[in-house]
């Protein structure tokens, strides 16, 4: 995030905290595409939002992967399609 403008900096810092505010009852392992594709619905319609949501959490979930927080290969985010 280091090397992004300060204003893409602040909207990573506010999709990250709606992120957190949405899954603090999860843990990485239990994240299922269903509460992924649950969360992103209201963004349907803005698909650049939703693209960057997706993508956020998908990252959160390799890094969950690389931690061993969730088994290798089982990002729920791959299983949902970008908007267009």
């Amino acid at each position: 995030m280091v090397s992004h403008a300060p204003r893409n900096q602040n909207d990573e810092r506010a999709r990250g905290k709606r992120i957190a505010d949405e899954f603090e009852d999860f843990r990485a392992r239990d994240v299922e595409p269903t509460d992924v594709s649950n969360f992103l619905k209201p963004y349907i319609d803005r698909p650049k939002t939703f693209n960057l949501y997706r993508a956020q959490i998908g990252e959160l979930m390799r890094f969950a992967m690389l931690k061993g927080w969730r088994d290798p290969g089982t990002n729920p985010v791959r299983q949902i399609i970008p908007t267009m």
